[in-house]
């Protein structure tokens, strides 16, 4: 925790020292004109900080963010990505030299993975062509995973013709037939569904990987942490609604053998939210968090650890008064 601390302070540094030499008074416009750090994540050798920043162009009532790399000393930063554009979820490779990272650029019509060299020049190469778009990426061994809202059924091309079609129609009103039909800030598409998929970080064709288990992940809301993946890529890991309750899911913790077809549900008992999976770097044990009170978000998480060889469970946190991540 001091390591994190001492790095996110840092970070913030050079922007407040920044603020400092201006002599505005605090308020709405100067809060905007501030860029927002994200979440940082450091290289496999330590060399390398990653984290975006975002600005806002308050006439054009829009924000951009780029992708800027933090010296570990504090003693430099410079842009990775151009301004003007959106770069997101930045990952590195295992061996740190090539970094992944989601944008829209050129012709894009939605978020694409992109390959940036970290060892010397170069531009960024797309690596997907997804029509849904991608998020809730992750480079584990020679594949990058990622998660796309897909429309059952259909191939790359149908959805791209879907997409199109959607796109073009004149009529806004929308129409649900099941739920649930929004999530906080946002509509749910009900045709379409969250599946993990992955790309040889070399390119080539898109794997599905719980599209064939043909058990979709939560509709609701689904980023890098429904899912993981062990380091020999045998297993994934992945959240859930273990009913056939949709308007009022149980999400549990899901496992299953890459490429078999079948799955385990790992918390069956728990009619609360059990969520994050999370591999250890030996692949032994799966972490998620755990709340025991069903319908209340707010509940407490506690931390539990899964013996992949034993096939059990304990509880690490039961006396803390500390919430989990």
């Amino acid at each position: 925790m001091k390591k994190v601390g001492i790095l996110i302070l840092c970070l913030l540094m050079p922007m407040a020292s920044a603020f400092a030499e201006q002599t505005k008074t605090l308020s709405a416009e100067v809060l905007w004109q501030l860029k927002r750090i994200g979440s940082p994540i450091v290289s496999p050798q330590g060399d390398h900080i990653i984290a975006a920043v975002t600005e806002y162009d308050i006439p054009e009532d829009k924000g951009t963010t780029q992708l800027w790399s933090f010296a570990k000393d504090g003693s430099g930063q410079r842009a990775l990505t151009a301004k003007g554009l959106r770069a997101s979820e930045p990952v590195f490779s295992p061996d740190g030299k090539t970094l992944a990272f989601i944008s829209k650029r050129d012709k894009d019509e939605a978020g694409q993975i992109y390959l940036l060299p970290m060892n010397g020049p170069g531009e960024a190469q797309r690596l997907t062509e997804v029509p849904g778009g991608v998020h809730g990426i992750k480079w584990v061994g020679e594949h990058i995973y990622f998660i796309s809202r897909i429309f059952p059924g259909k191939d790359w091309e149908q959805m791209t013709e879907q997409l199109k079609a959607d796109k073009d129609d004149k009529v806004t009103a929308h129409q649900w037939n099941a739920l649930p039909y929004s999530h906080f800030d946002h509509w749910i598409d009900e045709e379409r569904d969250a599946h993990v998929f992955r790309i040889s970080a070399k390119g080539g064709d898109v794997e599905a990987v719980t599209l064939p288990l043909k058990k979709q992940l939560p509709r609701s809301s689904q980023n890098a942490g429904s899912y993981d993946i062990d380091p020999s890529e045998r297993w994934i890991a992945f959240n859930s609604n273990g009913s056939a309750n949709q308007v009022d899911p149980k999400v549990d913790v899901f496992l299953a053998e890459i490429g078999s077809g079948k799955y385990e549900n790992l918390t069956p008992n728990n009619q609360a939210p059990d969520r994050e999976p999370k591999f250890s770097p030996d692949g032994k044990t799966l972490a998620f968090t755990r709340q025991l009170i069903h319908g209340f978000y707010g509940d407490t998480s506690s931390l539990v650890l899964f013996d992949m060889d034993k096939r059990s469970e304990r509880v690490v946190t039961k006396d803390w008064d500390r919430i989990c991540f």
